[in-house]
């Protein structure tokens, strides 16, 4: 994840930012056992859901088409599942936060944090965990 973005979210929203591909599996169980919220690029990081015991929200990020496999973990753990969807490098034609895990994606840093706002307010706590909620970033 982009060091700005990385920046905004453990500022403003009081997030840790883990690198899973750094941890042993051990160790990736211990920093997801407690979290409530996980945000990160589309990939297999966000699989460690599984080890969270009280997940209430999943947000994943990505470019291109979505997949089901992570929106059905989210509905398994009682979790509500966002896509935020993200540029791809070669459609922009403005300053725009790049992602460290695919060179190819770029997001908003002010859509991101608006996004993120809301969650925090409570806007989409009405909202079930039956379907994926989208939200185009781009």
């Amino acid at each position: 994840m982009n060091g700005e973005l990385a920046s905004m979210l453990i500022k403003d929203f009081g997030f840790s930012v883990v690198d899973p591909s750094k941890l042993s599996i051990k160790e990736q169980m211990r920093c997801f056992k407690n979290a409530n919220i996980i945000v990160g690029v589309h990939g297999g990081g966000l699989t460690n859901a599984l080890f969270a015991n009280n997940l209430q929200v999943l947000v994943e990020m990505f470019n291109s088409e979505t997949r089901s496999h992570l929106p059905f973990i989210s509905k398994q753990l009682g979790a509500k599942h966002f896509y935020l969807k993200a540029n791809s490098v070669e459609t922009l034609n403005k300053q725009v936060i790049g992602l460290e895990d695919d060179k190819n994606m770029t997001i908003s840093l002010q859509s991101a944090k608006k996004f993120f706002r809301l969650l925090f307010f409570g806007k989409f706590d009405s909202l079930g965990t039956s379907q994926p909620l989208l939200i185009d970033l781009t």
